[in-house]
């Protein structure tokens, strides 16, 4: 798993992880929603307007996320769904100096259609504003199996977030790796990506940059 660093914080960018038989983003990306529960109390407000500036950033692709906001429960107490985007605040001791983290867990064809499955914890308070917001923007790109862009790309997945909401170039390269039909197997329990301390290179989408 690969650090970001900046001054005594850090955040975490996790391997990118696709399940079943892997289809074109353009073939694949039309009428199918993902929606993104919200666990925490200190991050409330910050991630239903990350969760609204994806939504209307995918929406040309047919990618809608959809913000459900839930009673707060720490990512340790948490009780994962099996589909959609948890996000959740870390309660006890969190890694040293980590903000935050997001982990792209699986993407499946169902006979309901395509589900995904992803985390984003957040290991302390916010900070301030727009790097809160990029924060939430870039761990929820995580989730949609975005690695990291390189430094002076016009992007929210810089290692260090150089912008609050996603770019037109985030968008496009969301959600690369799609599931194409007709359905496969629905994930078990503990069917997703492991976390890493040592340092690993996540695949890219089409258009990602390497790291």
């Amino acid at each position: 798993m690969a650090l970001l660093v900046t001054g005594a914080m850090l955040i975490g960018e996790l391997t990118l992880v696709a399940s079943g038989n892997e289809g074109s983003a353009a073939a694949q990306t039309s009428g199918f929603t993902i929606q993104v529960f919200d666990y925490t109390s200190r991050w409330q407000n910050l991630v239903q307007t990350g969760v609204q500036q994806w939504d209307a950033a995918l929406a040309y692709r047919g990618i809608r996320l959809q913000y459900v906001r839930q009673d707060p429960v720490s990512c340790e107490a948490l009780n994962q769904p099996a589909y959609g985007i948890s996000v959740c605040d870390f309660a006890g001791q969190g890694p040293d100096g980590w903000v935050s983290d997001g982990e792209h867990q699986g993407i499946w064809a169902t006979e309901q259609g395509i589900e995904l499955r992803g985390l984003v914890r957040f290991y302390r308070a916010a900070p301030s504003s727009p790097y809160a917001d990029g924060l939430v923007c870039h761990e929820i790109g995580h989730t949609l199996q975005l690695s990291h862009a390189a430094y002076g790309t016009d992007s929210c997945m810089t290692p260090i977030p150089s912008r609050p909401s996603p770019s037109t170039e985030d968008a496009s390269n969301a959600l690369s790796y799609i599931p194409a039909l007709p359905s496969v197997q629905p994930p078990q329990n503990g069917d997703h990506a492991k976390h890493d301390n040592k340092s690993k290179k996540g695949k890219k989408g089409k258009k990602g940059k390497k790291k």
